[in-house]
């Protein structure tokens, strides 16, 4: 705000909209001591105020609070978070940290409450650390049925399930139990070629799932 020409660092006065004074009454004490108290509950306010007021020392400690304290259920949060803020390295981090936890991320409120982009870009991603495809199809059906809309981005979520690396038995019994097979995208998306993902190494089962695929209906 009062750096790169913006017009604030020309007034004489400015008015401050956004900050709640305690985390106001931080920054000022900061400019005099260097020091800031750093907490859960004022984390994410202190980070806006300093990404707001252009205080790199405070964004930067409030980022890397973030990365020490992220777990399993605030991993989703604190990505999306420092995506708003454009934190790179705490954005990237993040998403690492969804990628190899996923087991247990895909099963929290946040990860569930996620738009369709940020779900699909996490689930198409080669890296993601599950055991088998089963577990990502899994992930996108709880994200499905989470919200009644959620189902109007079936194909563009069904797009990115590797359907072809999944176990034919399972693909069988759990797929058409869920009418998935009933989709006309599954055929084009069995009929796709993928790579499997670096974490599972599944042989390729397109032909095998095509033939399922056919008999089923």
């Amino acid at each position: 705000m009062f750096t790169n020409g913006m017009v604030e660092s020309r007034q004489d006065k400015v008015n401050i909209f956004g900050i709640e004074p305690q985390i106001f009454d931080q920054l000022v004490s900061f400019a005099y001591t260097s020091k800031v108290v750093i907490s859960t509950e004022n984390v994410q306010a202190l980070l806006a105020a300093a990404d707001l007021l252009g205080v790199t020392a405070i964004q930067e400690a409030c980022c890397k609070y973030l990365e020490h304290h992220m777990d399993e259920k605030s991993c989703v949060g604190i990505h999306c978070f420092a995506e708003a803020y454009s934190c790179k390295m705490l954005e990237k981090h993040s998403m690492d940290y969804i990628l190899e936890h996923f087991s247990l991320v895909y099963q929290q409120k946040e990860f569930l409450s996620l738009g369709v982009d940020k779900l699909t870009e996490i689930i198409a991603c080669d890296d993601i650390n599950v055991t088998d495809e089963e577990m990502v199809f899994e992930a996108a059906m709880l994200w499905l049925e989470q919200c009644p809309t959620n189902r109007q981005s079936f194909e563009k979520v069904m797009e990115h399930i590797r359907l072809a690396h999944m176990m034919p038995s399972y693909f069988l019994e759990v797929t058409a139990s869920l009418g998935v097979l009933e989709s006309q995208a599954c055929h084009r998306f069995l009929s796709e070629e993928h790579r499997p993902r670096r974490t599972t190494g599944t042989p390729c089962l397109t032909h095998a799932c095509m033939l399922l695929a056919n008999m089923a209906f």
